[in-house]
């Protein structure tokens, strides 16, 4: 059996500034769904500050939808060992589990095929 790297639950020291990164990101698009809302609303009124409530809503959503993607963009190029872990709900897998797959889809014969 291969030895276990003992980094596989060690997040990246850049992982909460990431992650944070991520909240803002959603929390940005809720406001942004609100300041939708207040535009349309404020259209409907026929008042004059529906056009300042649209480019609000706009530039909060740009600023959502950049600091989401540049959050999953920096991720997705760290190293597999220091990733932010993508689900926490999935379970571990166990030293058993691990050996069983790297048997039978990592496992190269003499002649480069997997067995």
């Amino acid at each position: 059996m291969t030895e276990r790297s003992n980094t596989r639950r060690r997040p990246a020291e850049h992982a909460r500034l990431l992650k944070g990164m991520g909240f803002v990101g959603y929390g940005a698009l809720m406001v942004t769904l609100v300041l939708v809302a207040a535009a349309v609303g404020s259209a409907a009124g026929g008042h004059s500050a529906a056009i300042w409530w649209t480019v609000a809503a706009v530039l909060v959503a740009i600023v959502a939808v950049a600091l989401l993607f540049v959050s999953r963009y920096i991720s997705a190029r760290q190293p597999g060992d220091t990733r932010i872990q993508q689900d926490p709900l999935q379970p571990e897998v166990t030293a058993e589990e691990e050996e069983h797959y790297e048997e039978m889809y990592r496992g190269d014969d003499d002649t480069g095929h997997t067995r």
